[in-house]
């Protein structure tokens, strides 16, 4: 996996498994401090950072329209992708 490419896949899989399942792009102790509770919190819930990160780097995708990440995110969450590329541009053609 390259990490342009797959940078958003390894994101939310890195987010999902606390980074035991990651491509090397993500959020990591190192970069945010001590305590590392960025994906989840001192007794092993969820922070919400999962799905922020996913609605981030897709927002990513549209805005520098490098399409690589998005056809990786199709490839790995299809759904979501689908959904959250209508949500977007909805969102977009209402301040338009």
């Amino acid at each position: 996996m390259s990490s342009r490419i797959n940078g958003l896949a390894s994101d939310v899989y890195g987010g999902i498994t606390n980074n035991t399942i990651t491509d090397n792009y993500g959020h990591y102790p190192d970069n945010l401090g001590d305590p590392y509770n960025y994906w989840y919190d001192d007794n092993g819930n969820a922070t919400g950072a999962q799905n922020r990160e996913f609605f981030a780097d897709n927002f990513a995708v549209n805005v520098t329209g490098y399409q690589a990440p998005s056809e990786s995110a199709l490839k790995y969450f299809p759904t979501a992708t689908v959904s959250m590329e209508e949500l977007i541009g909805n969102a977009a053609g209402k301040i338009r």
